[in-house]
């Protein structure tokens, strides 16, 4: 990567790890900047042009002789809600994470979407019900808390997740494999 980044690009590899006595290839993100662009994470317009895959004709996106991102995920809220006491609750699930919005340099990664309780759902005619807002900001910051406290870095989406316009939030959860100093 150093070389392409000596003639003017810039690369990044997503996705799972792989090993060379695993794996035969990496799949490895390349692309341009003009000059005086923002060198942010991901580069503006990465994806123009790029057709969109089919999941379902894609197979399981995460081969590796470790557990799925997600699972693990999974077990760390599991975990944390164990002492919960069911009032108040909500729903929470760890999904897969396509592994080309996998952070660069992270080791494993997943979604995870949270829903609220029933009773502080959006209603049919579009009103919130009495503490709806309150229960979205408790029940996300404690799973983030809980994620937190479980070794995952968590980010959210750009725009503020809204009872008034969401129905779940979504989060991208990872965990950063150590990088090789230069």
């Amino acid at each position: 990567m150093t070389a392409l980044e000596s003639i003017g690009y810039r690369a990044a590899v997503t996705g799972p790890a792989r090993a060379p006595h695993l794996h035969t290839a990496e799949e490895i993100l390349v692309w341009r900047l003009a000059q005086g662009e923002d060198r942010t994470w991901p580069p503006a317009g990465a994806w123009d042009g790029v057709e969109a895959t089919c999941r379902a004709n894609l197979g399981r996106g995460y081969a590796s002789l470790e557990p799925d991102p997600y699972e693990l995920v999974d077990a760390v809220l599991t975990t944390a809600r164990r002492g919960d006491s069911g009032q108040g609750m909500w729903t929470v699930v760890a999904l897969d994470a396509d592994p080309v919005i996998w952070p660069p340099f992270a080791e494993t990664c997943a979604r995870v979407l949270w829903q609220p309780d029933p009773p502080f759902r959006r209603l049919p005619d579009g009103t919130l019900p009495a503490g709806a807002e309150d229960h979205w900001r408790t029940g996300i910051a404690r799973v983030r808390q809980d994620l937190e406290a479980g070794g995952y870095c968590v980010r959210e989406a750009e725009r503020t997740h809204s009872p008034d316009l969401d129905d779940d939030a979504g989060l991208l959860v990872w965990r950063t494999r150590a990088v090789d100093a230069p």
